[in-house]
């Protein structure tokens, strides 16, 4: 699929917080890398300050919401089967994912999170943010956003 822009997002709703007016843009696609769903029964502490004990039901919400808000917006929703590094005990194999990337979605301009927080640098904003810079060792055009 060639599309005009893609955004990485690296969790399910950072593109639309972080990047919505590039979102919004004719020809996007968000593609977000930890969008794999936990085990049935795991429970982790965000997901229970968010409203649900299970963690699996609470990433099916959050995969719902993020579909039909994309969906409305005319946005193409690609979602990688990663897990969130609250649910994962290590990354993926950057290359390998970049290679994924590249097969699913090549793209005119790739939109990167920067994730250059001072205070704390979440594992899987750093992880996309590697990501984009590989991305851009390959020759591709990549924006960083904040």
């Amino acid at each position: 699929m060639k599309k005009r822009q893609v955004v990485l997002s690296p969790h399910l709703d950072d593109a639309v917080f972080s990047c919505w007016s590039k979102v919004l843009q004719e020809k996007s696609a968000v593609v977000t890398v930890f969008g794999g769903v936990p085990p049935a029964g795991m429970k982790r502490l965000w997901d229970f300050l968010c409203g649900q004990a299970d963690s699996a039901k609470m990433s099916m919400l959050r995969h719902e919401e993020n579909a039909r808000v994309l969906s409305e917006i005319g946005a193409k929703n690609i979602t990688l089967g990663y897990l969130d590094h609250q649910y994962a005990q290590s990354l993926p194999d950057r290359d390998a994912v970049v290679s994924e990337l590249l097969n699913m979605c090549d793209a005119e301009v790739y939109f990167v999170p920067m994730a250059a927080a001072k205070h704390y640098r979440h594992p899987d904003h750093v992880f996309v943010r590697e990501l984009g810079l590989e991305l851009q060792r390959r020759g591709k055009k990549v924006i960083f956003y904040a």
